[in-house]
Protein backbone atom coordinates (compact mmCIF):
# COMPACT_ATOMS: atom_id res chain seq x y z
CA UNK A 1 0.00 0.00 0.00
CA UNK A 2 1.29 3.40 -0.86
CA UNK A 3 2.22 6.40 1.24
CA UNK A 4 -0.91 8.33 -0.37
CA UNK A 5 -2.90 8.12 -3.45
CA UNK A 6 -5.35 10.56 -5.39
CA UNK A 7 -8.41 10.84 -4.57
CA UNK A 8 -11.53 11.96 -6.20
CA UNK A 9 -13.27 13.10 -2.34
CA UNK A 10 -12.60 16.74 -1.86
CA UNK A 11 -13.85 16.26 1.69
CA UNK A 12 -11.35 13.82 2.08
CA UNK A 13 -8.51 15.21 0.26
CA UNK A 14 -5.18 16.83 2.41
CA UNK A 15 -4.47 18.98 -0.33
CA UNK A 16 -4.76 19.36 -4.21
CA UNK A 17 -2.31 18.97 -7.45
CA UNK A 18 -2.85 21.76 -10.04
CA UNK A 19 -2.96 20.10 -13.35
CA UNK A 20 -2.30 22.83 -15.77
CA UNK A 21 -1.35 26.81 -16.00
CA UNK A 22 1.80 28.44 -14.85
CA UNK A 23 1.35 26.33 -11.29
CA UNK A 24 0.98 22.81 -12.48
CA UNK A 25 2.43 20.19 -10.35
CA UNK A 26 1.82 22.66 -7.71
CA UNK A 27 0.38 21.65 -4.35
CA UNK A 28 -2.85 24.11 -3.04
CA UNK A 29 -5.15 23.64 -0.34
CA UNK A 30 -7.85 25.31 -2.10
CA UNK A 31 -9.81 22.90 -4.69
CA UNK A 32 -10.98 24.19 -7.99
CA UNK A 33 -12.04 22.71 -11.33
CA UNK A 34 -9.35 20.23 -12.82
CA UNK A 35 -7.04 19.72 -9.32
CA UNK A 36 -6.29 16.11 -8.49
CA UNK A 37 -6.79 15.39 -4.50
CA UNK A 38 -4.03 13.42 -2.57
CA UNK A 39 -4.73 12.07 0.73
CA UNK A 40 -2.21 10.37 2.87
CA UNK A 41 -3.10 6.57 4.10
CA UNK A 42 -0.24 5.73 6.06
CA UNK A 43 -0.34 8.34 8.65
CA UNK A 44 2.26 6.93 10.75
CA UNK A 45 4.62 7.15 8.06
CA UNK A 46 3.61 10.12 6.58
CA UNK A 47 2.54 13.80 7.65
CA UNK A 48 0.18 15.24 4.94
CA UNK A 49 1.71 18.56 5.70
CA UNK A 50 5.47 16.74 4.94
CA UNK A 51 4.03 15.26 1.75
CA UNK A 52 2.65 19.01 0.53
CA UNK A 53 6.00 20.41 1.23
CA UNK A 54 7.48 17.21 -0.44
CA UNK A 55 5.17 17.76 -3.62
CA UNK A 56 5.97 21.40 -3.76
CA UNK A 57 9.57 20.60 -3.93
CA UNK A 58 9.19 17.75 -6.53
CA UNK A 59 7.21 20.93 -8.44
CA UNK A 60 9.99 23.52 -8.11
CA UNK A 61 13.00 20.93 -8.89
CA UNK A 62 10.65 20.17 -12.65
CA UNK A 63 9.10 15.99 -11.46
CA UNK A 64 5.43 16.72 -13.05
CA UNK A 65 6.25 20.24 -14.74
CA UNK A 66 7.49 18.50 -18.31
CA UNK A 67 3.73 17.43 -18.65
CA UNK A 68 1.85 19.60 -20.49
CA UNK A 69 -1.12 18.43 -18.56
CA UNK A 70 -0.88 16.65 -15.17
CA UNK A 71 -3.11 13.35 -14.86
CA UNK A 72 -4.02 11.09 -11.80
CA UNK A 73 -1.71 8.63 -13.62
CA UNK A 74 1.39 11.32 -13.03
CA UNK A 75 0.55 11.60 -9.30
CA UNK A 76 -0.16 8.29 -8.82
CA UNK A 77 3.75 7.06 -10.52
CA UNK A 78 5.25 10.03 -8.29
CA UNK A 79 3.81 8.72 -5.22
CA UNK A 80 4.38 5.10 -5.88
CA UNK A 81 7.99 5.60 -6.30
CA UNK A 82 8.33 7.99 -3.22
CA UNK A 83 6.85 4.02 -1.55
CA UNK A 84 9.20 2.60 -3.49
CA UNK A 85 12.02 4.81 -1.72
CA UNK A 86 10.53 4.71 1.63
CA UNK A 87 11.03 1.08 2.02
CA UNK A 88 14.49 0.61 1.15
Amino acid sequence: MAYATTTDDISTADFFIETNGDRRGHPTKEHHAGCIGVKVTDLERLLPSYLFYLMDHFARCGYLVAEEVITKDHVDGLLGRLKAEGDE
